[in-house]
């Protein structure tokens, strides 16, 4: 679970900004090519898999205030993400939903 705490949002005032510095951490995220490098976040979930008897899992990305907009303009720029080898950073099968709080987005 990722949590956008207070002290992000006062560093920042650009709420999305904060959400993506988060998000660049887990995914490894490469600046200089706009892509995700395929290692952090996503590897481990990748690498958990066999574990499940290869099932994808579910996971939660929460925040603590950000607007609705924020949420959905989060969740159009990670389906659009895609890694070095030009695929997307999620899978075609992946889906991600919000919650009616707008306060978190289910990715599975």
């Amino acid at each position: 679970m990722l949590v956008l705490e207070e002290e992000d949002r006062a560093a920042s005032l650009n709420t999305f900004a904060a959400m993506m510095k988060r998000l660049d951490g887990l995914y490894g995220y490469d600046p200089a090519n706009n892509v995700y490098s395929g290692r952090g976040f996503a590897e481990r979930v990748r690498a958990r898999l066999p574990e499940k008897g290869g099932l994808p899992g579910l996971f939660r990305i929460s925040f603590t205030a950000p607007s609705l907009d924020e949420v959905l303009f989060l969740k159009k720029d990670l389906v659009a993400r895609k890694n070095h080898a030009g695929r997307f950073a999620l899978s075609r099968e992946a889906e991600i939903g919000v919650p009616l709080s707008g306060a978190a987005l289910w990715v599975f």
